[in-house]
Formats: structure tokens, sequence, C-alpha cells
């Protein structure tokens, strides 16, 4: 996933929140999503993976696997996404 276009990663992000959708609050979700249309997408990724954690959702390997993709590409810490649990199937 190196060297994303904007495009490619909005759409990333959009495709993660769909696959987490009711994993964590409502409230939260909309946050997520108004930090991607203000374009603040790092951001909204940070708050994603915590709120993962902290909620102790569980995600699929795919879902895990586009995680820790965007997460390298916005260089954010590797923590946030190591994390959220995921379903042993990963």
């Amino acid at each position: 996933m190196t060297n994303m276009t904007g495009d490619s990663v909005d759409a990333s992000l959009r495709a993660v929140l769909i696959a987490v959708e009711g994993k964590i609050p409502r409230d939260d979700m909309t946050s997520v999503w108004e930090l991607i249309d203000a374009d603040e997408p790092v951001v909204a990724l940070e708050n994603l993976c915590t709120q993962l954690h902290e909620y102790d959702a569980v995600v699929d390997g795919k879902t895990y696997n586009a995680l820790a993709d965007l997460g390298r590409e916005f260089g954010i810490r590797q923590d946030l996404w190591e994390d959220i649990a995921v379903e042993d199937n990963r």
C-alpha cells in the first residue's frame, strides 16, 4: 500500500469503517466519519484504532491488515493497530 493516492487512501479508510460498523458506539463512528470528511484521515485512523482497542472490538484478518497498511502509510504509531483484537482465522 506504499505511495497510495489520496483517493485510494480515502476509499480504503472508508471501507475499513464500513467493515467495523457496529463494533464501536455510533457516536464514535460518526466522529471518525466527520474527521474523514474534514480531510483529517490520519486523526480519523488514530481515533478509530484507539476506539476499537478500548471497546475490545474484534476485527477480521482482512480488516486488521487494512488498518495496518493504512497505519504504515500514514506513519502512525504501530501499537495503535497492534493492540486491536483479531479473529483467530487471521
